[in-house]
Order: structure tokens, then C-alpha cells, then sequence
């Protein structure tokens, strides 16, 4: 018999389960194999422990136990601690709502001018080295025309425009423009 067709055998001879035939077999194939004698050891290590357990005393009934704390609980044993407790939480925790609320607002800062609001947008896109956007439109005779976009700081600009008609490309280079087209457009280089 094979090590793997043992692990059922093994299980059931730990526990003194296995018939008289089963037994003969089991024995046999363990007389030749330290494997299976090392899992058969370590089951009935197992079921030794188990068996021990037995002798714990089960634990209290738990609703009895309960019962008992909250009795003391509402006969004002711990009442004067938790009710303390609750009117301290009563005040804390809506102040600590309030505190963050404003934080997260922060009205003391003024509200900002469609002026400054200009003033920082203009200020940041100063700041940007590049974009690309594309943009697709489409007509009221369902003309579609695609326009990417894209921006490399500081002179660098690439506009490509493709519709029905075909694509027109145009690439700014600092002083340099260069443009070429296809379909019905001309290629033309300036």
C-alpha cells in the first residue's frame, strides 16, 4: 500500500477504528515505513491531548455572568462613573465635529476676487512645461473632426487637425513653422 492511501488509515487507527483486516494492513505496510509510523505518532499525540481536555471544567453559563453585571451596573454600582463618562463625551464630540468642520472650511480666510482667482490661474499656467488635450466635434451633418493638441515648454507646439476632408499637421519650433497636409489639402512646407 501506498504512503498516500495510509493518511485515512492512519487517522482511523489513532482513534481505534480500524477492523481487523484494515489492522493487518496498516501494520504491515508500517513495519516498513518510518514515515508513516512518525504521522501515526504524531495523531495519536493529538488524540492524547484531546483527551485531556476532557478534564477541564466547562466554562460558566455566560448569560448568568451577564446578568449579574448589568444588576450591579443599574444598581449604581458603576452607574456614577459611566454617567460622568457620557456627559464628557456629550460635550467633546460635538466640539470635535465643530473643530474639524472648520478646519476643513477655514471661513476666516476671505473669499477670493474673480480677479485673484484670474491672478492664480494665470500664475500657474506659467508654471505648466507641457500638455497635450484633444478634442473631437462633431456637426449638425455628422461631420466629425478631431483636434490634438499638444505643448512642450518653452516654444514647442504640435496642432494636428483630422476631419473628413483629411489631416493637417503643424509643428512650431521657436521661430521655425512647418506645415503639411493630406486629402485635399496640399503638403507645403514655410
Amino acid at each position: 500500500m501506498k504512503c498516500k492511501n495510509m493518511d485515512e488509515l492512519l487517522s482511523a487507527y489513532a482513534n481505534g477504528e480500524l477492523t481487523v483486516e484494515q489492522l493487518a494492513t496498516a501494520d504491515t505496510h508500517l513495519a516498513g515505513c518510518k514515515d508513516c509510523r512518525e504521522k501515526l505518532a504524531g495523531y495519536r499525540d493529538v488524540r492524547r491531548r484531546l483527551e485531556t481536555l476532557r478534564g477541564v471544567p466547562s466554562a460558566p453559563d455566560i448569560t448568568t455572568a451577564m446578568m449579574s453585571r448589568i444588576k450591579l451596573k443599574s444598581n449604581g454600582v458603576h452607574h456614577e462613573f459611566f454617567s460622568g463618562w457620557r456627559r464628557r463625551l456629550m460635550i467633546i464630540v460635538p466640539a470635535v465635529i465643530v473643530l474639524l468642520a472648520l478646519l476643513i472650511i477655514q471661513p476666516w480666510n476671505s473669499p477670493l476676487s474673480p480677479q485673484s482667482v484670474l491672478a492664480q490661474a494665470y500664475a500657474r499656467m506659467a508654471e505648466i512645461k507641457s500638455y497635450r488635450s484633444v478634442i473631437t466635434s462633431i456637426s449638425a451633418e455628422n461631420r466629425s473632426s478631431n483636434f490634438e493638441i499638444e505643448f512642450t515648454s518653452p516654444d514647442l507646439y504640435h496642432l494636428k487637425q483630422a476631419n473628413d476632408n483629411g489631416v493637417r499637421e503643424f509643428i512650431i519650433i521657436g521661430d521655425e513653422q512647418y506645415y503639411r497636409g493630406t486629402g485635399v489639402y496640399e503638403e507645403t512646407v514655410y
